[in-house]
């Protein structure tokens, strides 16, 4: 079954619910709850509010008790109400602070977006001054305004990508110890190796828990304009920029998006730096002052945005 999110949406606004509804609450026949079971496992990769808003009889996490199918709806039904409270808590940070990063790898910082002109080409980038977008201009923005070829999520609609970045944000804020664990074992098998964090929603567990892990450069999927692009400026910020890649289920074959995480400082990443460069990480004793020091490199109040 395709379970990209322009095919669930279709099926929902098409009365999937309905369906569900008058299909999982009667007896099933033994095979007929597989197949049940793939359509649950579809709704975990979408958001259902608006279909759920618009059914007449009220639907919750107890819909469907003493069925087959209880404990698999309940898990969803969870996961539902933890996805539409991020998007909610991300909306909510929206409106409160606005904020996203100068374009500028130079300067990068990080500000309100009512501070922040928009390139009128691209309609993407953002610079703090006249002369930063003209030194980005310079520096490759010139060869890469207005590009629309590749993997760039075109097809998904904006409040789509809201989402997407709500869930990615939270999920990074959630893993951010785990994440810096992985990047510390990372750079200390593969000294000053180049990565990215990839955040995989293909293979989403029952818990609605993603799989992170850190991969090298060279062995991202894709190699267009795009990307190079976004590689090229993410080693030339010194830490300020780590580039997260997000690969989702789209119509039955999987979609990739890459956000950005500007930093404000390079603290940051400097500390793994050190970290893994300290010879004497490895002798025995060091492992707890390597927690004491990820733990105070986890908890730096340093404002990040991705963008």
């Amino acid at each position: 079954m395709d379970y990209g999110h322009n095919i669930v949406t279709a099926a929902l606004r098409a009365g999937l619910l309905r369906a569900i509804l008058a299909w999982g609450r009667s007896p099933l026949e033994p095979h007929f709850i597989g197949a049940f079971d793939q359509i649950l496992n579809a709704l975990f990769k979408s958001s259902l509010r608006t279909s759920i808003d618009e059914l007449e009889a009220p639907i919750g996490g107890q819909t469907f008790q003493g069925f087959p199918t209880s404990d698999k709806w309940e898990a969803l039904w969870s996961l539902l109400q933890r996805r539409w409270a991020s998007m909610k808590a991300y909306i909510e940070r929206e409106k409160a602070s606005d904020r996203s990063a100068c374009s500028n790898i130079t300067c990068a910082t990080i500000a309100s977006k009512s501070v922040l002109r928009r390139c009128s080409g691209c309609r993407l980038c953002r610079y703090c001054s006249k002369a930063c977008q003209s030194d980005d201009w310079r520096n490759g923005h010139r060869e890469m305004c207005g590009w629309t070829g590749g993997d760039d999520g075109g097809s998904v609609s904006r409040r789509d990508m809201s989402f997407l970045h709500a869930l990615l944000h939270d999920d990074y804020l959630r893993m951010k110890r785990n994440i810096l664990n992985d990047e510390l074992a990372y750079l200390r098998a593969n000294p000053g190796a180049p990565f990215y964090v990839n955040f995989d929603y293909w293979g989403l567990a029952m818990d609605g828990a993603c799989e992170v892990s850190v991969e090298p450069i060279d062995t991202f999927p894709l190699d267009n304009a795009m990307w190079r692009f976004q590689d090229a400026r993410a080693r030339s910020s010194d830490g300020r920029v780590q580039l997260h890649v997000m690969r989702i289920a789209d119509g039955g074959c999987d979609s990739l998006f890459v956000f950005p995480l500007y930093s404000a400082t390079a603290e940051r990443s400097k500390g793994i730096e050190m970290l893994a460069a300290d010879a004497t990480s490895a002798v025995d004793g060091r492992e707890e002052a390597d927690s004491v020091q990820m733990q105070h490199l986890t908890e730096m109040d340093i404002l990040e945005v991705h963008v």
